[in-house]
């Protein structure tokens, strides 16, 4: 659930969406085909990589936002791994070496 009240009202402005809906948004269908209603509640609960879908509870029950789905792909795709590179081995072999130098030259 939206703990921060501020959420609710922000989400509550922008473009409603059942979570049976949601299932039909871009970013959560996959080859064209709208995906399971399981999904989008699991997005809910659990979310993907500690990043949860937004969305809000109300007497008709939940609902999510078109503008929170576009939220929260770009939320995982610029998640705290984005900019993580990978190194190839004589990458890291050389990195290896120049501290073993500067080691080697402060007397370590």
């Amino acid at each position: 659930m939206s703990p921060d009240p501020s959420i609710a009202a922000r989400l509550l402005a922008e473009t409603l969406l059942t979570p049976k809906e949601a299932t039909r948004h871009p970013a959560f269908k996959k080859n064209g085909k709208a995906c399971c209603v399981s999904l989008i509640y699991r997005m809910f609960q659990k979310g993907s990589g500690g990043i949860k879908l937004e969305f809000v509870r109300t007497a008709r029950g939940l609902f999510t936002t078109a503008e929170s789905c576009e939220r929260f792909v770009e939320r995982l795709t610029s998640g705290p791994n984005a900019d993580v590179s990978v190194r190839s081995n004589r990458q890291r072999e050389k990195s290896i070496d120049r501290a073993e130098r500067e080691l080697a030259e402060a007397g370590i």
